[in-house]
């Protein structure tokens, strides 16, 4: 079930890819703009030419540019929706257009996904130097977490004392 679904997001992909693509051109703006328009709406030609670009895992690619698809599929609705209903009321033209909830949430996502790649590579650096810290002062960390327990249990154990 979980590949017909990717395989429907892929065609939509395709499908809408002249409206992703300056979307695509937008998030990453030194992305060679021919190499994109030669992938012709692959879904997974464009994942990994941009993967390879940014340094980012192909999961995680592939999760941005189908944000960018729901992006672009929000913004023909609207379109759509507007020549549907024809001309808009004056009013309403001189209105500042709002962000759409849909592409709020997208820029969430892509803000946590980098969020977390960062994470991940700053403990990736990190953690083998404490590690290695550890490893060397071994009887000290060894009483330093000891005594923080027995400080951290004494502090938690004294509220209840008080009968």
């Amino acid at each position: 079930m979980e590949r017909t679904i990717e395989d429907a997001r892929a065609g939509d992909f395709q499908r809408m890819f002249a409206v992703v693509a300056p979307l695509v051109r937008e998030e990453w703006p030194d992305l060679d703009a021919a190499k994109v328009t030669a992938t012709e709406g692959d879904l997974d030609a464009l994942v990994t030419l941009v993967a390879a670009h940014v340094d980012r895992t192909r999961t995680l690619v592939r999760r941005q540019l189908l944000e960018l698809l729901d992006v672009a599929e929000s913004r023909s609705k609207e379109k759509l929706g507007r020549s549907l209903n024809g001309s808009a009321k004056k009013s309403e033209s001189r209105e500042i257009e709002t962000p759409q909830v849909e592409e709020v949430i997208a820029a969430v996502r892509r803000l946590e996904a980098f969020a977390s790649d960062e994470a991940k590579r700053v403990s990736a650096k990190m953690v083998p130097v404490a590690e290695a810290k550890v490893r060397q002062n071994l009887w000290v960390s060894l009483f330093m977490a000891l005594g923080l327990g027995m400080i951290v249990g004494l502090w938690l154990n004294g509220g209840r004392r008080s009968r």
